[in-house]
């Protein structure tokens, strides 16, 4: 919705469709800033960093009205790349903006492969969020063998171990069972789905026709132990199409 401020017309025409806003861009900015303002607050019992960054090629420039409006609004750190980086050095600078915007807690997003032809602009944004557990798990000593796929070779994970009433219920209809483990942080839980065997893609394909609450009202509270491997979930999102038409002036 920012960015859609700064394209041309049909470009912006697209964006908002996709989001389904009809609006004027003051309140485009409005509702950056409401959203922003809502946005969780470190504590006790919540780490929370949030970061966003614009970085464009050595030609590429931004309007003053963009920047003093939706950049603002958004918070939008805004970058320039030089132009005769080299793959790996690309990599290494986007490595370095996430791990910081991360408080170092998120490292190696970017491989140099994936910035083999070059970058004409690159939006970033960093969501780094650690709930306190409600009873701390146990870090098990040593590793256990954890197998992604059948026929896929084994490897080792580091494992935690939980302790805890949680929500729980057996999808033997479904051939999943299902988890809701609570954080100390009112209104935070981490819902995971299992499936029988070692797919996801018979699970994926069931959750099409299944919603949260259909889960949810099956599920029941009650003491178990759980031993889970320790993860982090990362996803990158490259967007080359729309930024062709961010205007260089």
């Amino acid at each position: 919705m920012a960015f859609s401020t700064e394209t041309d017309e049909n470009t912006t025409a697209e964006i908002d469709q996709c989001l389904g806003l009809n609006i004027t861009k003051s309140d485009k900015i409005n509702i950056i800033k409401d959203v922003l303002s809502d946005m969780p607050k470190s504590n006790f019992d919540l780490k929370w960093r949030w970061s966003s960054r614009l970085v464009l090629g050595a030609e590429q420039n931004v309007s003053e009205d963009f920047r003093s409006g939706a950049a603002s609004a958004l918070q939008l750190f805004l970058g320039k790349f030089h132009g005769n980086e080299t793959d790996k050095i690309l990599a290494q600078t986007l490595n370095h903006m996430v791990e910081e915007d991360s408080g170092g807690a998120i490292r190696d997003t970017f491989d140099p492969e994936e910035l083999s032809d070059g970058v004409r602009a690159v939006a970033l944004t960093t969501l780094y969020m650690r709930g306190r557990w409600r009873s701390a798990p146990t870090v098990l000593n040593g590793s256990r063998p954890f197998r992604d796929a059948d026929g896929s070779p084994p490897r080792t994970v580091r494992m935690i171990r939980l302790n805890d009433y949680v929500r729980y219920a057996n999808f033997e209809d479904w051939k999943f069972q299902a988890i809701e483990i609570f954080y100390a942080t009112r209104g935070l839980s981490l819902l995971m789905l299992v499936p029988d065997g070692r797919s996801l893609r018979g699970l994926a394909d069931r959750l099409e026709t299944l919603s949260i609450a259909d889960i949810s009202k099956r599920m029941i509270s009650m003491r178990i132990a759980v031993t889970m491997p320790l993860y982090t979930l990362r996803m990158t999102l490259l967007l080359p199409s729309k930024f062709k038409a961010v205007p260089r002036s």
